[in-house]
Order: structure tokens, then sequence, then C-alpha cells
């Protein structure tokens, strides 16, 4: 027989070419789908249009937002230079996940010709052909996302200017439905991509039978989760860095030895610090909330499938799309809740940002009791809304305890400006001390909450009721998503704004716009506080729920046997070792490659402003002074795109690898319990370490302003802030990012494990 080779794996040519053809013609599964989505998948479509109607809307929303009102021509000019710093910057990052994917690709191809034994048998073609169009799929996506919040949010920035100018209510309603938009193309995006691919390996398997429901899912799914986190993980590290490293030292090169702020137009690290806003600060959250979607879809999924067998094999797809069914009405509730967001001059706009949250709460809770009625009937369905609506509870309740934080009259601000009076050390112990405490209470109430879920649905009387309703839980929480990551990125887009004015000296023409703009300021940092913590818990309990994906894909066993860790077995026992350390090389990998691209940028801003005479220890710089920006931009930019792809590629491909070498030596049901227990501990540690890092950036954040206000506190008051930026902005988002990319490996590598 005629073979051929595809890739590294050999493989019959005219019987798999037929069956190809069969399976991938374009008019056979344009029919299939049209058929089988009008038959058996009312539930999915209802998924699709909600999300392309959100799409759609997000796409009309950012055009409003970003569109150019008149401003002055120093304010286009540097507006068009900090676009191209961003494009260019993003595109080293695209080059990247592209020299990144080609590799995962090839190791995937390795990996299906190890497991098939080099038969190339078609069924393995099919799988390695699904792994592969997941893994385009989704760090494409991701691409798409980073690309898109970069770009809007600066051009919403400058919009931004004018829009101060007309009324604080005009003001806040460009920021959040600039975000808004950002995040619910993000949401949209996720959701289409994982349920396209679904519903198109859905259509095919109908027919053919080539490749089974639940195996492709998982090939699909794997691969689509490996291409989302690698190119997450290659975008927000880069980004991280260059934030970090330019404000940071935009800070200490600039005000240290020439009372110059980040944003004055004579401090040469100016607007590398404006372009670190959006590749770092908006690009990086904005994939973040890609990768937790995409982690929460793929385990909720792969979990569906194991435990409503029965009910998908008798054509029933309600329970497996319930917890999805929900989240796609959370886009109808984020934009309402996005679109309600209004201010008076007399109101703390703040306020406006809560009505919003609570619009957004109340449509989630009037969707999810619709879901559940129409998806899981009488007399079943109060424990399952009960469960979605503690989940809903719990995400809200430690997203507002994030914002007690940084109120002056409670604890951790008075223990920390009690420490401020000491110095740098009393200080720097007291904010870790505060951080990890930070961590407990938001813990335990998602402990509770969950725990609570999973006995309503176990007493519900449903066959796996208890995954169900802990599925319905954390799709409930992550509904709101859109609308939080709008809250997290109102902070950067003020800032940005003010930055691109102060540098382009546009006139601060009356107190009323010097007051807008603070109160701006002062709000997105409330709501950032407000929604990181969100991020942080619903991110660290998405993680933990891949665990019991990965357990629960294995081959059919008893409930009761598959869902234990036996601790005492060596692999399972160090294989949570490995995965709380590796969250903890990363993150210090992380702070490493930020720390010297600090001190780069602060080297290059001493370099310039070296040649002015000092005065009381202080360069003295001339009002009309231009330094070179570029420079900077330069040095931050190859810094942070110099070291990331070693490190990025060995926290994807660990949990990869870590599959076949275990299973050489153990048995496939030891092997998934070894891999959920590596998820299991670094999602612990990566919680704990994100939590205790955004508590920390919060109160010294808040602490540095009261410090620069004191006689004698502005230097204690820079370090103090650069060690909020290192921890806060670079590492803890790298634990909070690598830890769910983590959780991705492991359940790509699942299907090689049956």
């Amino acid at each position: 027989m005629q073979r051929w080779c595809l890739g590294v794996i050999p493989w019959d040519g005219p019987a798999v070419a037929k069956r190809l053809r069969s399976q991938i013609g374009c008019e056979h599964v344009l029919w299939r789908f049209s058929a089988t989505l009008s038959a058996e998948m009312t539930e999915l479509v209802l998924i699709l249009g909600i999300n392309l109607a959100g799409l759609l809307f997000a796409i009309v929303v950012a055009r409003w937002t970003s569109l150019r009102e008149r401003s002055t021509v120093e304010v286009r000019r540097l507006g068009s230079a900090v676009e191209r710093a961003s494009r260019s910057f993003l595109a080293g990052c695209f080059r990247q996940v592209a020299f990144a994917a080609g590799l995962v690709a090839a190791l995937f191809s390795a990996l299906h010709l190890y497991v098939s034994g080099g038969s190339g048998s078609s069924d393995g073609v099919g799988s390695l052909a699904w792994s592969l169009l997941g893994l385009v799929v989704g760090a494409l996506l991701t691409c798409v996302v980073a690309h898109f919040a970069a770009l809007h949010s600066h051009r919403a920035s400058l919009n931004l200017i004018s829009a101060l100018r007309i009324s604080t209510d005009r003001t806040l309603g460009v920021a959040m439905r600039a975000g808004g938009s950002v995040g619910l193309l993000g949401e949209c995006l996720g959701v289409l991509g994982v349920c396209s691919l679904f519903s198109l390996l859905k259509a095919l398997e109908g027919e053919t039978q080539a490749v089974g429901l639940e195996s492709g899912t998982a090939f699909v799914l794997g691969g689509y989760a490996i291409g989302t986190a690698l190119a997450a993980l290659l975008i927000q590290r880069g980004g991280s860095v260059y934030d970090t490293a330019s404000g940071v030292g935009a800070e200490l090169g600039g005000e240290r030895d020439a009372d110059l702020r980040s944003c004055d137009p004579r401090n040469p690290a100016a607007v590398a610090n404006l372009v670190g806003d959006h590749v770092g600060k908006v690009a990086a959250r904005s994939v973040d909330l890609f990768v937790c979607a995409s982690v929460a879809n793929t385990a909720v999924l792969l979990v569906g499938l194991r435990a409503f067998g029965k009910e998908i094999a008798a054509g029933s797809l309600s329970l497996l799309l319930l917890p999805i069914v929900v989240r796609s009405m959370g886009v109808i509730a984020s934009a309402f809740g996005v679109m309600v967001v209004r201010t008076e001059e007399s109101q703390n706009p703040t306020q406006g940002v809560w009505r919003g949250h609570l619009t957004t709460l109340v449509i989630c809770l009037g969707a999810l009791l619709g879901s559940t009625l129409w998806l899981v009937g009488q007399p079943m369905w109060p424990p399952f809304f009960v469960a979605g609506a503690l989940g809903l509870l719990v995400a809200a309740g430690s997203a507002y305890a994030g914002t007690k934080r940084i109120e002056r009259r409670l604890a951790p601000r008075r223990s920390l400006a009690d420490a401020l009076k000491v110095g740098d050390s009393a200080l720097l112990a007291e904010a870790w001390a505060v951080g990890f405490r930070a961590a407990l209470l938001p813990s335990l109430c998602a402990t509770a909450g969950l725990v609570a879920s999973w006995h309503l649905g176990q007493a519900s009387g449903l066959h796996n009721g208890g995954m169900l309703a802990v599925s319905l839980a954390l799709m409930t929480m992550l509904a709101s998503g859109p609308f939080m990551l709008a809250a997290n990125l109102l902070g950067p887009i003020a800032t940005s704004a003010r930055g691109i004015a102060r540098i382009a000296a546009v006139p601060e023409a009356d107190e009323e716009l010097v007051r807008r703009t603070q109160r701006l300021q002062e709000t997105g940092s409330a709501s950032d506080a407000f929604a990181q913590s969100f991020w942080i818990l619903v991110g660290g309990i998405a993680a933990l729920f891949a665990a019991s994906a990965l357990i629960m894909s294995a081959p059919p066993a008893p409930a009761e046997a598959a869902l234990s860790l036996d601790l005492a077995h060596p692999a399972v026992a160090y294989s949570g070792l490995l995965g709380a350390v590796l969250v903890l090389v990363y993150m210090g990998g992380v702070l490493d490659s930020a720390s010297r691209s600090m001190r780069g940028v602060v080297g290059e801003v001493e370099r310039q402003l070296r040649g002015f005479a000092k005065e009381r220890g202080k360069f003295q710089i001339p009002v009309d002074y231009i330094p070179s920006y570029r420079a900077c931009i330069e040095i931050v930019a190859k810094s942070a795109l110099g070291t990331p792809l070693l490190p990025v590629l060995a926290a994807i491909l660990l949990p990869v690898a870590l599959g076949p070498i275990l299973s050489s030596a153990s048995p496939p049901a030891i092997v998934r319990v070894a891999l959920a227990s590596f998820v299991l501990t670094g999602a612990a540690t990566g919680l704990t370490v994100a939590l205790a890092a955004d508590a920390l950036k919060s109160c010294l954040g808040s602490v540095r302003e009261q410090a620069r206000s004191k006689p004698g506190g502005a230097e204690v008051a820079l370090h103090a802030g650069g060690f909020a930026e290192l921890f806060g902005t670079a590492a803890g988002p790298a634990a909070l990012l690598v830890f769910k990319a983590v959780a991705l490996g492991s359940l790509a590598v699942a299907p090689f494990l049956t």
C-alpha cells in the first residue's frame, strides 16, 4: 500500500484523503453544520447568536469611543508616536507567538506519533488535525484581542482629553464604554471560538464517526487551550515588563534626580510610560480575561461531556450547555451595565460604576433564573439557581472587599502609615503582612460558596448534579466578566489621557477641569482594586475546576474512585510540589526581567539629564528641554522582548511533557491524578501570591500619595511605589496567568493519556 508522510506522522494517503474529503468538503460541512444546529442544538444557536450580537455591539461602541474630536497638533503628533510604538511592540510579540506556535505544533505531531506507535492511522491524523486547528484558532484569537485592546484604549484616551472639557459624565462614559467594548469583544470571541469548534466537530462527527465527540472535543479544545495560553503568556510577560520598567524607571530616574514626574514632558521615559499603559496594563489584562474564559469553557465542556454522556447520546445538550448559556447571557447583562454608568458633577463618579455593576448583577440573576427553569426544569431547578447565585455573590463580595484596602480609616492603611514613619524595611515588611492576610477572606468565602454549591447540586437528585452546580457557579461568576474588565481598564485609560495631555502641554483651562481629572483617577484606582480582586479569585477557581476536568475525563470509573487523590503515591505528591515551584520560579523570572529592564531605563534617564547643573542634589532641567524619547522606548522594548520565549515555553510544555514521562512508569489513572495535583498546588500557590501582590500594590499605592505630601517622604514614596509596581504589575499578574496556563497545558495533554 502506498504510504506518504504528513509532518512527522506516516499515513495511508488514499484512504485518509478520501476520509478527509468526506469530512471537510465545503458543501458537506455547511450542510451538516446547518442541519445539526437546526435539529439538535437550540442552545448552541442561542449561544452563538448572543455572542455574535455582542461582538457587533462591541465594534459599534468601540467606533463611538474612538472617534477623535478636535485636538491640538501636539496631541495628534504624540498620539501617533504612541500608537506606532505600541504597534511595533505588539508585532514583536506576535512574531514570537508564531514561532512558539510552530514549535508546539511540531511537538504535538511528535506526541501523536508517540501515542499512535507510528501507525499513522486515519483516526490519529484526524486527532492531529483537530489539535492543530485548535492551536491556531486559540493563538490567533488571543493576538486579535490584544491588538484591539491596546490600540482601541489608546484612541479612547485621546477622545477622553476632549471629553474632560465637557462633563464628568461624558468622561466616565467614554472611559467605561471603551473598556466595555474591549471586554465584550474578548468575551464574545472566546465563546465563539470554543463553540464554533465544538459545533464543527459535532457536525462532522454526526455522520462519519471518524473522531468520537468526546475524544475529538478533548483534542480540539486541548489545542485551543495551548494556543491561547501560549500567546497570552508571551503578550502578558512582555507587556508587564514593558509597563513596569517604563513606569518605575520614569519615576526613579526622573523624580528622584530632577523632580520630574513620570508624565512630565522633560522626562525621557515619559512616552515609554504611555506605551506601557496600553501594551502592559490594557493588553495584558485583556488576554488574562481571554485565558480565564478559555480555562472555564474548556473545563466545563470536558466535565459536561463525561458527566452527561447519556443525555448527549440521547440527543440532548441542555445540561452540557447550561453553564455556557448563562455565561452568554452575561454579555447582555454587561452591555446594559456599561451603558447605564452615569454620574453628575456633584456626585462621586465611583457611584456610577457601582450602579452599573449592580445592574449587571441583577440581569445576571434574571438570566440565571430563566436558564435554569428552561434547561433544568421542574422540580430540580431551585438548587441550581441558588448555586449560581452563590457564585455570583462570592465573586461580587471579593471584588468589593478589594476596595476596602485603600480606605484610610481601615486597619491596613493605618498600619502601613505607621510603618512609613519607621522607614523602608518596616514599610515593606508590613506591606507583605497586609498582602498575605488579604488572601484569607476571599479564599474562605470562595471555598464556602463552592462547597455549598456542590452539596446543593448533589441534593437535587440529578446524576452528577454536584459538578453541574459548581460549573454553573463558576460560569455565573464569569458572566459579569466584560463589565469587570471595563472597570479594570478605567484606570489605565484615564492615566494615559492625563499623561498625553501633560506631555502635549494641553492647557488646563480652569479648576473644574483639574478636579474632573483628579476624580476620574481616584475612580480608576478604586475600580482597579475592585476588579483585580475579582479576576484573581475567579481565575483561581477556574484553574481548580480544571483539575476536576482532568480526573473526570478519565475512562469510565466509579465517581468515588475517580475523585480520590492518592497523596501517598510519589508521582502525585511530587507533581504537586513541582506545580508550586513552577509558579514561583516563573514569577521570579518576570521580576528579574522587569528589574533589569528598569535599571536600563533609569540609566538612560540619568545619562540624558547628567549634563545639567545640580542644585540641592537635583538636576535643574530647563522648561523647554525636549529629551530623546525614542532611546528609552527602544531600551525597554528590546529588554521586554529579549527573554520571554524560553521561560514561557517551559511553563507551557512542562505539563505537556510531564504526562508522557509519568505514563512510562505509572498507570493512566495515577498520571491523571498526578496532573490534577500539579494543577491544584500550582493554582493554590498562584492564587495566594496574586492576592497578596494585589493587596500590596493597592495599599502601597495609596500610601505613596500620602507620603509625597509629607516633608522628607518623597524618597520613601518612590521606593514604596517601585516595590508596589514590581510586585503588583509584574509578579502578581504573572503568577495569576501562569497557573491558568498550567491548567490549560494539563487539559491539552489529557487526551493522550487514555
